[in-house]
């Protein structure tokens, strides 16, 4: 804090400690929206529609990630189910890893067409190496377009 008539004739100094929250790791088992994520790959990320009339998922092409920090995995999941939309017949993967978008591998799917943009299946995946606190979470998609709407770790 600065006390003065102007920037250049400062009077007085002093600081001014301000108590707030602490917030929590993040808990991914509970449904997450992927819309919520802390980060993405701003190229290759679009915010969509999940349907015609409501809600956002995150739109991800082959490459794309997006990630969510501080995420608690000290219950160590083994499981790992997402929420996801493909009209295309083409091969696409989605991949669960660790630190960064090529950092340990935790899981890694098979994206079925669901045979339209806006018909969402869950899909379930193994999930090994997912341990300890503060840990970034990254999800990564090769190969086709991918709607993204909630992910969940059991």
């Amino acid at each position: 804090m600065f006390v003065g008539s102007a920037s250049d004739d400062i009077r007085a100094r002093g600081s001014i400690r301000v108590d707030g929250e602490k917030i929590p790791p993040r808990d991914l088992s509970a449904e997450t929206r992927a819309v919520d994520a802390d980060d993405w790959s701003w190229s290759e990320i679009e915010l969509l529609d999940r349907s015609r009339s409501e809600g956002t998922v995150v739109g991800m092409t082959d490459g794309s990630w997006l990630s969510f920090a501080d995420v608690d995995l000290r219950s160590k999941p083994t499981e790992a189910t997402v929420s996801v939309a493909r009209a295309d017949d083409g091969a696409a993967a989605l991949e669960l890893r660790r630190g960064s978008p090529s950092g340990p591998l935790l899981g890694r799917t098979a994206v079925p067409s669901t045979g339209d943009i806006y018909e969402y299946a869950e899909q379930t995946l193994s999930v090994t190496g997912a341990i300890g606190n503060n840990r970034e979470l990254y999800v990564v998609v090769h190969g086709g377009d991918v709607r993204l709407h909630t992910i969940r770790l059991e």
